[in-house]
């Protein structure tokens, strides 16, 4: 279930910055009910995301101090996989930070093991 809402805090982040984006466009709209549904949208969103955020959805998640953190930057801060891994303390740990082939293999790693670590899988 954890995975399933982070997945849905990272997709409220990007549509949240999304309706930011026309927010200027939607001002300008001289159609009022189309500009009072998209405001009534936009506020729905922003709730449903307080909501994800103020629930720690990773706290009872089994990683490390530094997947944690990656895991935080991807799905809280809505980064990339890579943004997240390079400014993680797992970077300064494990790469050079001139060989591209190795931040990717390392990145992709610790991606496969956060996911991993995240799913729940019962058995029926």
């Amino acid at each position: 279930m954890s995975y399933l809402s982070l997945l849905n805090l990272r997709n409220a982040r990007k549509e949240v910055e999304r309706l930011e984006n026309l927010k200027e466009q939607m001002a300008t709209c001289r159609d009022w009910e189309e500009r009072k549904a998209y405001f009534d949208y936009l506020k729905e969103c922003k709730q449903n995301l307080h909501d994800l955020l103020s629930k720690d959805i990773l706290k009872q998640s089994l990683l490390s101090n530094g997947e944690m953190e990656m895991a935080k930057n991807y799905y809280y801060k809505g980064m990339t996989w890579r943004e997240a891994f390079e400014t993680s303390p797992l970077f300064k740990e494990s790469c050079d930070p001139d060989d591209d082939k190795e931040i990717n293999k390392n990145t992709n790693t610790h991606k496969k093991h956060i996911e991993r670590s995240l799913q729940v899988f019962y058995k029926f």
